[in-house]
């Protein structure tokens, strides 16, 4: 894996390997996701903002999912009785086999697939490398990763491990807060859930994208009543109803940071509306939209995963703001 020179070299963009990934169980898939940001949102809490080693990120990966029963570890690695000693040790004391390092290929691929959809997703960037042979001129450098200021606030904005392959467990990150979320967007989401596991991605999209939509028509109904009557009302019916979505949205916004920006900011909610808000947002917003494209687009399951991933800490920033203006 280090020594690898771009991300084709470590099969994370073979669709051969994607589809062979996606064969593994539901619940494999989803614990793969939830260890690596485990691993990742460790990083971002202890402010490891700095080049991260892509063969320790892996290493620190396999270790968890050992420790859950998802693969037996090889007792004899590289002619070396290895017994229990953790991966990361051992990448430390032996030349361990690479690219999978003794972990199972089928998961050693899909923690690849997985940690380059995190590069996709905006969560980590490659790091340069200046060149050798060419004074003054840089490559990118894939051996190391670094987190991007969107990945930082998407890892620390769940305080807890999201596994969307359980729709019950995903749900409640929903149902137990305060106030309660919208039973509209709620049954939106619980079909978007649904269709997941089902494996209907594009019908997943959609209905997250419906799930969104909702959610900032509720936002902005609070803002309705919050800027008092008439204005709230002169304001919805004339510049927030009957608009397209990204116009809606920007006009919450607007309001939100013109008329409320110094309550945002006391409750520190300012810097989430235009990090994980807005990003989010667009994110499902465009994801959407790709489909009704003539060209269209086809998602892959991990793709599809990290928008239900994303959509939590976008619905609890969202809903600590309608509990803050909220009568």
């Amino acid at each position: 894996m280090s020594s690898s020179k771009s991300p084709s070299d470590y099969g994370l963009v073979n669709d051969a390997v994607a589809l062979d990934c996606q064969r593994l169980p539901p619940t494999t898939l989803s614990a793969i996701r939830g260890e690596l940001q485990r691993v990742l949102g460790e990083y971002a809490s202890g402010g490891e903002y700095e080049p991260i080693s892509v063969e320790k990120v892996f290493l620190q990966t396999a270790d968890n999912l050992a420790d859950l029963g998802i693969f037996s570890k090889p007792q004899v690695v590289s002619d070396e009785v290895v017994g229990n000693r953790r991966f990361v040790e051992l990448g430390r004391l032996l030349q361990l086999p690479r690219p999978d390092y003794g972990v199972p290929t089928e998961i050693a691929r899909a923690v690849r697939l997985t940690l380059w959809d995190y590069v996709l997703e905006g969560i980590l960037a490659p790091t340069t490398k200046e060149n050798d042979h060419r004074p003054g001129q840089s490559w990118f450098h894939f051996d190391t990763l670094r987190l991007t200021p969107h990945g930082v606030l998407s890892l620390l904005g769940s305080n807890q491990l999201i596994r969307v392959y359980d729709s019950d467990g995903y749900l409640q990150n929903f149902w137990s807060v305060n106030p309660a979320p919208d039973h509209g967007m709620m049954r939106y989401l619980s079909e978007s859930v649904s269709v997941f596991r089902g494996g209907h991605l594009l019908g997943c999209v959609v209905l997250l994208g419906a799930a969104s939509e909702r959610l900032i028509d509720v936002l902005a109904d609070v803002l309705r009543v919050a800027q008092g009557s008439p204005q709230g009302d002169t304001w919805f019916e004339g510049k927030y109803k009957r608009k397209a979505i990204s116009d809606r949205f920007g006009q919450v916004c607007g309001v939100l940071g013109g008329q409320f920006g110094a309550q945002l900011k006391s409750a520190d909610l300012e810097e989430p509306l235009q990090g994980v808000v807005k990003l989010t947002f667009e994110e499902i917003r465009l994801a959407r939209n790709d489909i009704a494209h003539s060209q269209g687009r086809d998602f892959t399951q991990n793709e599809v995963a990290g928008l239900l991933h994303h959509f939590v800490p976008y619905f609890l920033y969202v809903n600590k703001i309608i509990g803050l203006l909220r009568p």
